[in-house]
């Protein structure tokens, strides 16, 4: 069968075959199973991406396989202010989800990893920036590359790369997210063409417009 963009794929391998993503593995099943759970007893998710194209692109590739709220995070930390913000959104929900991309794992976000903690909420972080240990401790799940590090810089695996390892560990090929991702941060952990580079592009630019916002079908929309 062929992989098309968001059609369901029978897979046995990862998208990226190393080390580092083999160590990845159990993690990104973890991930995969909170989601297939959420879907089944349909859980209210909101999602948090990061305004450029890495994190606009996680989203996208998140889109394909479970339902959220999503809010476009203008900002490098998750801070107190922002948990507030999520908590008044999803006071009236039963167990809700709170999904956070491309950022969120820094110092800064602490205090508002912490509120959610303490409200009961379950987090998922997934981010390749550096992160801080101490902040690492707080969700109940991340998935970062650098916990196998061993000391090298490894935030080449993007955080579309991840979400779309999630994807198709569910079932979809997202491959062409994880490209505009690469794309977008200069990544060369996947082969690009000029048209990744152009979408990757076109993303960031429409991100730092603040006017369009959450709007993930209006992203898509330009995409196409």
């Amino acid at each position: 069968m062929e992989n098309t963009l968001g059609s369901a794929v029978a897979r046995a391998q990862m998208l990226v075959e190393d080390e580092l993503t083999k160590k990845l593995r159990p993690k990104i099943m973890e991930i995969a199973k909170v989601f297939r759970e959420a879907i089944e007893k349909r859980r209210f998710i909101l999602l948090r991406f990061h305004h450029d194209a890495d994190g606009i692109a996680s989203a996208f590739a998140l889109s394909e396989i479970i339902r959220f709220n999503p809010y476009q995070q203008n900002g490098a930390a998750y801070t107190a202010k922002d948990a507030i913000r999520d908590l008044s959104n999803i006071t009236y929900e039963e167990n809700p989800l709170v999904v956070i991309v491309d950022f969120g794992l820094n110092p800064e976000s602490a205090e508002g990893l912490k509120l959610l903690k303490a409200a009961g909420v379950e987090v998922v972080v997934i981010d390749h920036h550096p992160p801080s240990a101490d902040t690492m401790m707080i969700p109940d799940l991340v998935l970062t590359p650098w916990e196998f590090s061993n000391g090298k810089d490894v935030s080449f695996y993007v955080a579309g790369y991840l979400c779309s390892e999630v994807a198709w560990e569910m079932g979809f090929d997202c491959s062409e997210y994880a490209r505009i991702s690469c794309a977008g941060d200069k990544s060369e952990l996947l082969e690009l063409d000029e048209e990744d580079k152009k979408k990757a592009l076109v993303l960031d630019y429409l991100a730092a417009h603040s006017g369009y916002g959450n709007n993930l079908r209006f992203y898509k929309q330009v995409l196409t």
